[in-house]
């Protein structure tokens, strides 16, 4: 990284790539930039980042590939447990309740950035495991969002290995997946109230994903994403949250982003452990 201590040299990567493939990298965050060039050059046995950039400025195949390696797209099935958990004994509950009191039997669920959708098949099975049990006559609906046109329809398509439903437990498995020779599938039942498609979350332009029709939610996600943006545009994308979030709507991010979250004045920590946060004016006045 010493190569590119100097901002001015990343500044004039940036343009490079804006100007040879008009794709626009300033808002991720500049040290993970850096660290994504020092990758790709050990990854292509080259001796130096500078030696990378001539190749991906120069081969758009290789180009398309450090651009892919910008959006992070690692996830898994119930990927942080204690949050799931509160998600299922305390955050729906509350959700629940409210809801019950205002005579709307909607859950309207966000998961911006739901990668190969482990996440959003993992509340899916929350949600139904708790209306289930509470015999209460609710429907959720879940929109799930990425970058990736190609892990979106794997999302969609909902097959995974053996070791990919290593958290899932056995009864959750035997009640919403079905068995096929490399792993499961989820059971179509599951994807019933889920609508997978492609959203720019940095986009200026559009307030929510077109497909939630009015974007507001009772609950988004936005777990171990907004960590790998500049300061400037992670304001951008909590300004669209906050904007998609009414009153006591919830906000789950993954732990690298819970001291940026907790900043905000306009939402509180809802248990201090863990990044689970509420907008202000919510459930509890």
């Amino acid at each position: 990284m010493d190569n590119y201590s100097n901002f001015s040299r990343l500044d004039k990567i940036i343009q490079m790539f804006a100007e040879k493939y008009g794709n626009i990298i300033s808002h991720y965050d500049r040290g993970f930039i850096l660290k994504c060039v020092e990758k790709k050059a050990i990854q292509n046995c080259l001796d130096s980042p500078e030696a990378y950039l001539n190749l991906a400025l120069n081969n758009s195949d290789e180009a398309q590939k450090f651009l892919d390696s910008l959006n992070v797209n690692y996830s898994e099935f119930f990927r942080s447990p204690i949050t799931f958990l509160s998600l299922k004994h305390n955050i729906f509950p509350m959700i629940l309740k409210l809801k019950e009191k205002s005579h709307d039997k909607n859950i309207r669920v966000w998961s911006a950035g739901c990668a190969a959708g482990q996440e959003v098949y993992s509340i899916a099975i929350i949600l139904d495991e708790i209306l289930t049990e509470s015999f209460l006559d609710f429907k959720y609906h879940i929109f799930a969002t990425d970058l990736n046109i190609a892990l979106i329809e794997t999302a969609k398509k909902g097959l995974y290995s053996f070791n990919d439903v290593k958290n899932v437990s056995l009864d959750q498995i035997f009640k919403y997946f079905t068995k096929y020779e490399d792993g499961y599938r989820v059971n179509s039942r599951l994807k019933e109230n889920i609508v997978f498609s492609f959203y720019d979350l940095y986009n200026e332009s559009t307030s929510c994903p077109p497909e939630s029709i009015y974007g507001e939610f009772d609950l988004i996600l936005c777990s171990n994403l907004i960590f790998y943006y500049g300061s400037s545009s992670q304001k951008i994308i909590i300004k669209k949250i906050k904007e998609c979030l009414p009153p006591g709507g919830f906000l789950v991010t993954g732990e690298a982003e819970k001291a940026t979250i907790e900043k905000e004045s306009s939402f509180l920590n809802v248990k201090y452990d863990i990044p689970v946060f509420q907008k202000v004016g919510g459930f509890n006045k």
